[in-house]
């Protein structure tokens, strides 16, 4: 038992010390869609204390309003900051072995024969 435990002690302490893995950076898109959802809970607390404050000052604030704000201005909000957002240029990635390049399949499609359709025979 106590030599499991080191065991794993020790395969935890490498990989955290152990090199970064060189990763792809993060689209502008998805970081942007990010800090519009976090922006959108923290306007959606916002609007329903001001809700609660100036507009059902006798009652509570309904179930379906607070539904409705807790859901939708989230929503709306990651929507438009990932819309909004400009698209991170990526290179294309090189073609793999073996396959096809584009101009040797426009040559194939061109090589195919396309027989037209077969003369119906006229209906009585």
């Amino acid at each position: 038992m106590g030599l499991q435990l080191d065991r794993d002690a020790d395969h935890r302490r490498r990989h955290l010390l152990a090199p970064a893995v060189n990763r792809a950076p993060i689209e502008k898109k998805v970081v942007a869609a990010t800090g519009g959802s976090a922006a959108g809970v923290a306007l959606a607390g916002l609007v329903l204390w001001l809700l609660d404050t100036y507009v059902f000052t006798a009652t509570p604030v309904p179930d379906a309003v607070t539904f409705a704000v807790v859901t939708l201005l989230p929503v709306g909000l990651t929507l438009a900051a990932g819309w909004a957002a400009r698209h991170t240029p990526r290179e294309d990635p090189p073609p793999l072995p073996g396959t096809a390049r584009r101009s040797n399949v426009r040559r194939v499609v061109d090589r195919v024969d396309v027989a037209p359709p077969p003369d119906l025979p006229d209906r009585p």
